[in-house]
Parts: structure tokens; sequence; C-alpha cells
């Protein structure tokens, strides 16, 4: 190309632009114009205020006037500037203002609302030329008066809105569907094409569209997950397959069945878990380890109350606790015995005979201890008050003592010990001492309670340890009471009885 024919190139393209501007500018002021008339369309048109809000719901899927046939229904109807000639005015009663009035409040409020939520339709070039000529046009007939033919074109613009709006909705509608078949299929760029093309038709399921941009969102994760899960099935490892499940169920999915799943995997695990629970109660009854065997119960208690057979094991839990409580109760009792401390043996025995009343080992064990212990008590107390020897059924019983003791002092080296002493002190307290009686040969002596000594001057008699009142009587004296007391060790021991005060 030579420089004048790109230079002529370039002159034209200038112009055109310039023309293209200068149309653009003229057709911003034009509409402007139309619409600063049409929002004084009330002043303009006489329009009395409604007394009833009109309510619009832009967003929702509406009901539209049904077009003539068409064989394509996504075919834009070719749309012609009103024709002024076709539309002969038959008079213009105030009954025609009136009904002009109400349609243009229709396609003001109602028509132009509802178009809004087709995005594409209103950003095209017939919308807005029909918009604006049909405003333009209404503008030129009111001001005549020409109502009849203003209400025509206003029907026809109506009508025309209705069309491209059923058809841009039928397009819609059909992109539903297509996107749910695309999202079924999984394939997710052809989806998120579907959807971006939708919402330029129309601006309604919003909540639709958010939740395919969820479910693609999460897809990915859904999709390992499930995975997991299948595989885990497989597998036979319903806890792996639960965890799988459960990350699904945290995501936006639209997965039939998965609450069921879930609750069929969930209830496979709870009764694995009772099951082996059981089988861990009986191992720790077996191995007689109470807290392993209270610990597992506890848990199957929680999990499942209704189980029948925890009533049962909690019997045999008692009967483990009873037994080792037993054992450990006869261990220490024998321990205490071997270490020759029959007072706590028998405390100890003391405090569980009610508990172990039914355990014939228990009650003989009791038996033995309390006998040892008994004996004891009793040989140290009179060790501990040997005077108490002195009377002959303290003697008797200490006799006694020593008889029966016979069978069980070879288990205690301390009985055998108090058992000698026993012995000796009985044999001290029961022993004659040699006592000298001392008198005048007149006074008649004798042992109160015991026998007579005679009237002597010195007299050796013999009397065991005791307590002893010796009476000297002189016919013609005051008897005189000499008391003695004799002890171990006290043989040989002079005592003077004489009556020497007269009457």
């Amino acid at each position: 190309m030579s420089n004048v024919d790109l230079l002529n190139a370039r002159r034209h393209r200038r112009n055109r632009v310039m023309t293209v501007s200068i149309l653009a500018s003229l057709s911003i002021v034009t509409v402007g114009t139309v619409f600063l008339l049409l929002s004084n369309i009330d002043s303009i048109f006489h329009i009395a205020k409604p007394t009833k809000k009109i309510v619009t719901q832009p967003q929702k899927i509406f009901p539209l006037a049904q077009p003539q046939p068409r064989e394509n229904t996504h075919t834009e109807p070719v749309q012609s500037e009103p024709n002024f000639a076709a539309h002969t005015p038959i008079g213009n009663s105030p009954e025609d203002h009136e009904k002009f009035l109400q349609a243009a409040k229709r396609f003001s409020n109602e028509i132009k609302v509802k178009a809004s939520a087709f995005p594409t339709l209103i950003a095209s070039e017939r919308y807005n030329n029909l918009v604006a000529i049909t405003e333009l046009q209404l503008v030129t007939l009111s001001n005549q008066a020409r109502y009849k033919e203003a209400l025509a074109i206003l029907t026809a613009a109506s009508n025309n809105l209705d069309a491209w709006m059923l058809a841009d909705l039928e397009r819609y509608q059909k992109l539903l569907f297509e996107a749910e078949t695309a999202w079924q299929g999984k394939q997710l760029i052809e989806l998120t094409r579907i959807i971006a093309t939708a919402k330029t038709l129309h601006a309604g399921h919003k909540e639709l569209f958010e939740h395919y941009a969820l479910l693609m969102a999460d897809w990915p994760m859904v999709r390992s997950a499930f995975q997991r899960a299948e595989k885990a099935r497989a597998e036979n490892k319903p806890t792996a397959e639960q965890k799988a499940l459960q990350v699904i169920s945290q995501k936006t999915h639209d997965i039939t069945g998965l609450k069921k799943r879930i609750a069929a995997v969930t209830l496979l695990l709870r009764q694995q878990k009772i099951d082996e629970l059981l089988r861990s109660i009986a191992q720790a009854l077996a191995a007689r380890d109470i807290a392993a065997t209270r610990s597992a119960l506890k848990s199957l208690s929680a999990l499942a109350p209704k189980t029948p057979e925890i009533q049962n094991l909690n019997t045999d839990l008692m009967a483990l606790e009873e037994g080792i409580r037993f054992d450990k109760v006869i261990k220490k009792m024998d321990q205490l015995a071997a270490a020759d401390n029959w007072n706590a043996a028998n405390q100890l025995a003391v405090a569980n005979r009610g508990q172990f009343h039914n355990y014939e080992k228990f009650q003989r064990r009791a038996d033995f201890i309390k006998k040892v212990n008994d004996l004891i008590t009793f040989i140290v107390a009179f060790l501990n008050e040997p005077e108490k020897l002195m009377t002959r059924s303290s003697q008797q019983q200490a006799e006694t003592i020593l008889d029966t003791s016979e069978a069980t002092q070879s288990f205690s080296p301390s009985l055998t010990n108090l058992i000698d002493k026993l012995a000796i002190t009985l044999s001290t307290y029961t022993e004659p001492l040699n006592i000298i009686v001392l008198s005048d040969s007149y006074t008649f002596v004798e042992v109160k309670s015991i026998g007579q000594v005679g009237a002597v001057r010195q007299k050796t008699i013999k009397l065991p340890p005791g307590d002893y009142v010796l009476l000297g009587k002189r016919e013609g004296y005051v008897t005189v009471r000499v008391p003695l007391k004799l002890r171990p060790g006290d043989s040989g021991k002079k005592i003077t009885v004489m009556a020497h005060e007269q009457i």
C-alpha cells in the first residue's frame, strides 16, 4: 500500500470515529431527556398516586406473557420502530387516559423491573433502543392527548419485552439442566462455563450457583476421601472408613445416603467396641485384675448400658473384689500371727467377721486367733495383778488356762513364755508358807475361817499367801484381832497374838 492510500485510510477511519462519537453524544442527550421526562411522568400524564404499594420481586422467575409461537425461541425477534400510522386514534376518553396511565405505570414499575433481572437483555442494543424510542413516543403522544395510540405502543413494547425475557428464560432454564448434567459428569470446566453464561441471562438462583461453586471447590477433597472410604470398606477397616466419611460430611457434597452409611459404620464400630470390652473384662476377671475389670466394665456401661451381660459381670466383679479382699485379710492375719502380734490379728479378724461370715476358712482362722489372744490377755491380767491368784476361784481359772494352752502355745512364743510365768506365779501363790505364831500360852489363837492354833507360846503353822486375821481369845480379856498379809517370800514370818486388855 502506498503512503497516499495509507493516509486516505487513516483519514476515513478518523471521520468514521468522529461520526460515531457525534451520534453517540446525540443518543446520550436524547436518552437523558427521555429519562428526565419519564421521571416526571406523573406530572406530565397527571398520574394519580396509587393507594396500594406494588411489590415486585425481580430476582424470582416469573410468568411472562406468552408471545406468538415461533419456530426457534433462541432467535431474537426483529423489532421495528412503532408505526404511528397503524394506530389511528378513535376518540380519547377519560377512560383511555386512565388506561394509558396504568399501562405506563406497569411498564415502568413492572416490565422494566422484571427486565432488570436479565443482564444480557438490559445490556443489549435492542432493549435500549426499544425503551428509548418507546418512551420518546409516549412523551410525544401524551402531550398530544393521543392516549389510545400511546397505550397501543406500550402494549406492543411490553409484549416485545415479555417475549425477549421469555426467550432468555428458556435458555436460562436449559442451562440449569445442562449445569446439573455437567456436575453429575463432574465436567467442572464445562459447569463453570455454563454457570457464567446462565448468570448473564438471568439473575435468579444465586443460592444454586453458590452451591455449585462450593461443590466444585470441595470436590477434590470429597473425591479423595470417598476413594479412601471405598478402599477401607474393601479392606474391612471400618475405623478408617468412618474417618474418611466424616471428612466428606464436613464438606459440601451431594453424595446420596452418606448419613446412612456413616450411621451403619458407626453402629458396626460400636458393636466391635462392645465385643472388645467383653473380651477385656473376661480376661481381666481371669487375671484377677480388679482395676482393669472395673475400667472396662465402666466403659461398657457408658457405651451400651443395656448390654445384658453387664449385670452378671458386675456380680462377677463384686465376687472377685470380695475374694481378693478375703485373700488379703487372711494373708495379713497370718502375717500378724507369725509376728506374734495376736492382738492386731484379732482386731483384723473382728473387723472382717461380718463380711466373711460365709467363709468357713476365715471363721476357723479367726476363732483360733481369738483363742490365742484371749489366753494371752488372761495370763497378762493375772501377771499384772498376781494377788488375784490368792483366791481359790482365780487359781482354778489360772489352772484351766494352763491346761487349755498346751495345744496353742507352740504357735506363739510369747504365749509359751507367759504360760511359764503364770505357772511359776501360780505355784508361788498356792504353796504354803511357814508362819511362826507367838503368844503367852494363855491366849487361845485361831486363824479366822481357817483353823485353830491353840494356847501356845510359839508355834509354826503353814498358810498359803493371802490375807488373814488371827484372833486371840482369853477369858476376862478383850479378844484381839491381828491382820496378817502373806505374800510369796514371807516364809518364816513371825506374828504375835496376845489378849492383854482385861474386860
